[in-house]
């Protein structure tokens, strides 16, 4: 080919990038969530579905508070929380590849250390005693990995896993349908609404530049307005 076809396209003829629209839980709507997180079904219990899972309510109630993604809220351990003083510290992501799951850095190669809220300490500190109890019933056949959401053996939870139970669970609730991410949007939105600066949401979220977050969630900022 002597020559490329592109090069005579004009930029400004180029199609533009179609955004998706965001979808936000309202605080209402939030709450209804996290209870049927808390209160799985018996027929979850009886099947051993994972949002059955101790560390199913508790892992959907980190990233409703934190905006943290899905793979940054399985990839959690223990030695990146201080309960004590409030901290979080968002220093890997879990991925799934053709090899299986693999620990990687988060989004932007950054780590970020964010506030938690004392509701969300207290969900975690009780999370805790639960995964003792399990790891102490399943003795020498727990995985010793220090992940805070974990399987009941201790193993990581696939991220599609997580992302299917999440999908049912909203379905359960009867709230707007939204997937897993949109809780970065619920969580950008809520601090939006209570008038938290821009450039805060944007460190909690984890982004690169202020930019991305305004371009990313000026949609959820018009309800100020």
């Amino acid at each position: 080919i002597p020559r490329s076809v592109a090069d005579s396209i004009d930029t400004d003829d180029l199609p533009k990038a179609v955004k998706p629209a965001s979808a936000v839980l309202d605080e209402g709507e939030l709450r209804r969530l996290l209870e049927e997180a808390r209160s799985p079904s018996t027929r979850s219990k009886s099947r051993g579905y994972l949002s059955a899972y101790g560390a199913f309510y508790p892992a959907i109630a980190f990233a409703a508070y934190t905006g943290a993604r899905r793979g940054e809220v399985l990839a959690l351990r223990w030695v990146d929380l201080a309960l004590e003083t409030g901290t979080a510290t968002i220093a890997h992501s879990l991925s799934e590849t053709k090899s299986g799951l693999t620990f990687k850095e988060p989004k932007n190669g950054k780590s970020r250390t964010i506030s938690i809220s004392r509701a969300l300490v207290s969900i975690l500190r009780s999370h805790r005693a639960t995964q003792a109890a399990e790891k102490l019933m399943m003795g020498s056949a727990y995985v010793e990995d220090g992940l805070v959401f974990a399987r009941p053996d201790g193993s990581p939870i696939p991220p599609w896993n997580f992302g299917s139970a999440f999908r049912s669970l909203v379905m359960r609730a009867g709230v707007t349908r939204i997937r897993l991410h949109d809780l970065r949007d619920t969580h950008a939105s809520l601090l939006a609404k209570a008038g938290v600066p821009i450039e805060v949401v944007s460190k909690r979220l984890g982004h690169s530049t202020i930019a991305i977050t305004v371009d990313r969630y000026l949609v959820v900022y018009r309800e100020r307005d």
